[in-house]
Formats: structure tokens, sequence, C-alpha cells
């Protein structure tokens, strides 16, 4: 899980940077960050989905830290 979080969230702030550094305007910038923020999460969802948690501890890092980290973006 750690991994695959790991990974996730840095796609997703390389995603945001790119769009950062690009020509559009603010709003344009903005709209593609949120979808981009949104195409993540849902990724996010559909593993969680079938993921079996290892631990309790495990489960409860991912809905007190990892989850919300990546909804804040």
């Amino acid at each position: 899980m750690k991994t695959y979080f790991t990974k996730l969230s840095s796609n997703l702030e390389k995603g945001i940077l790119k769009i950062s550094n690009s020509d559009q305007t603010e709003i344009q910038k903005c709209e593609a960050r949120k979808l981009l923020a949104i195409d993540h999460y849902q990724e996010l969802r559909k593993f969680v989905s079938s993921y079996q948690f290892k631990s309790e501890l495990e489960e409860i890092q991912y809905f007190r830290c990892q989850k919300p980290t990546l909804v804040a973006s």
C-alpha cells in the first residue's frame, strides 16, 4: 500500500507541476489541476476497494494520513 500510494502521490505532484509550468491561463490551470486530482483520487479509490489491508494499523494510517494528503492536493 505504501509503495502504491507513494507512486500515486509522486505522479500527482509531477502532473501538478507540469500544469503549473504550462502556458495556459490561470483558470485553465486550475481546471486541469482539479481534473488531475479527481483522476488520481478515483484511481486510489479503485485500488483501495480491492486491496486487503495487512493490519489494522495500516488501515488507520491510510485513512488518517495518506488519504487526506491526496484529497487536499
